[in-house]
Formats: structure tokens, sequence, C-alpha cells
């Protein structure tokens, strides 16, 4: 070939997996969004190059976490004077996803914030038992999904609960 009159710049990309199998080909430019891949799922992705002279070598794996999904339907049992047993829905999210389990008790979730499950607690059920609370008092609780990635964290979902009078 005239080296004087082929293109040197990359016109197209072709996006592979972690393991050299081809996700999509001749992408124009060097931004892609992809579906389906899973809440919560670490994704390996290569990138070649492709200009007048061909393709060029696959860069190094570069892997990144999906975001995990919001929690699904929650579920409220054995509310006492002092204590209730949270269940929820995983949202869809692979049995490893960690969860942060947030308590207010106004409903301006500015007063007695506490986490009863925190992320580092490496809480991976969908599924929590609060004591300790106070008779006659409305909950507000937020449950929150982690993907892989720090820093990371689902928008959540806010739920209330009361725990019973005292008799």
């Amino acid at each position: 070939r005239d080296a004087g009159t082929a293109s040197s710049r990359p016109g197209e990309y072709n996006l592979y997996n972690e393991n050299d199998g081809l996700v999509s080909g001749s992408i124009p430019a060097l931004t892609l969004t992809q579906g389906g891949l899973g809440a919560n799922a670490l994704v390996g992705r290569k990138i070649s190059a492709i200009d007048d002279y061909g393709e060029s070598p696959r860069s190094d794996a570069t892997f990144a976490y999906t975001h995990a999904n919001p929690p699904g339907a929650v579920a409220v049992s054995d509310i006492s004077t002092g204590s209730f047993v949270l269940d929820w829905g995983d949202g869809g999210n692979p049995a490893y996803t960690r969860w942060e389990l947030s308590l207010w008790d106004s409903d301006s979730f500015t007063l007695s914030l506490s986490s009863p499950i925190k992320i580092s607690d490496n809480h991976v059920h969908s599924s929590a038992a609060l004591t300790g609370l106070s008779a006659t008092t409305t909950y507000y609780i937020r449950i929150r999904a982690k993907n892989g990635r720090e820093g990371d964290l689902s928008l959540g979902r806010v739920y209330g609960v009361r725990a019973m009078h005292q008799v």
C-alpha cells in the first residue's frame, strides 16, 4: 500500500468480551451502550481499532460491575412492641449482592438515623430482624443493594413500619 494515501486514524472499533468473543463489531465511535448485562455482574471487555491497514491488537481486558438493582417487594412480619422482621425480594441481583439497611424514626429522614445493617457487614441475605425499637413509633426503612465496585449503591426503596403499642 501507499502509506501516503491511507488513513492511519481508526474509523471503527471492535468490542470483545474478556474471552475474545466478539460482542459488537464495526462500532463507529468510542461510545457504546450495552443492554442485557444483568444486575451486579462483573463484565470484562477488550477493544481493537480498525483503520485502512486492518485491525489492531486487542487491548488488555478491563473489568467493571454493572449497577445492582434496588430490592423487590418488602414483607414485614412478627411486628411487636420493640421489633419486626423484614424480608425483601432480591430485585434480580445475584446471591453475592450485599445489602444496606438504614432506619429513621422521622419521615424527614434527618433524625435518629441508624444503619443496623451496613455494607461493611457483608449482609447477603434478603431478610433482617430489627430489635431494640420503641413501641408505637413509625420507622422508615431504606434498603439498598451494593454492587461489587466500591462507591456504587442502588437508589434503594423506603418503607414505613409502625411498632405495636405496648400492652
